[in-house]
């Protein structure tokens, strides 16, 4: 599982259209993708509130503004990825596209899925160099 998953990372960073096949040829069940959908939706909102939580943000008297709950990025999270399937399934119908719904959500969760890597990537960077997340800002 971990060598697919490596080899599918690699692959969409060098041939994007290969690895969205390679995913579409996997016939995944529905029984698969959307828990998938939950699990990439929960993970990327327990990842970006501790980034946030990691990050100070200047006030400068200002009021501050308390964090999102993670059950609330997770719904806007989940939510945007369903979004942005139902405008890939829906441009490709526009086009003659004769990919499946559940196709574009599998693609859509591997996206999201993309990113949650980066997101750990950018927790391991503020752990190891702190001093630079001051240079974010």
């Amino acid at each position: 599982m971990y060598n697919l998953l490596r080899d599918l990372v690699r692959e969409t960073l060098q041939a994007p259209r290969q690895a969205a096949r390679r995913l579409i040829a996997l016939q995944l069940e529905p029984a698969v993708v959307w828990p998938a959908l939950v699990l990439v939706a929960a993970a990327s909102a327990i990842l970006g509130y501790t980034v946030m939580a990691m990050t100070p943000v200047p006030t400068d008297g200002a009021v501050e503004i308390p964090l999102p709950s993670p059950f609330s990025l997770a719904m806007m999270t989940g939510g945007s990825v369903v979004f942005l399937a139902v405008l890939a399934f829906v441009g490709g119908r526009v086009f003659r596209g004769t990919g499946r719904f559940l196709d574009a959500i599998l693609l859509s969760v591997w996206l999201q899925f993309l990113m949650v890597l980066l997101q750990l990537l950018q927790i391991v960077l503020m752990l190891v160099f702190p001093f630079t997340s001051v240079l974010l800002l």
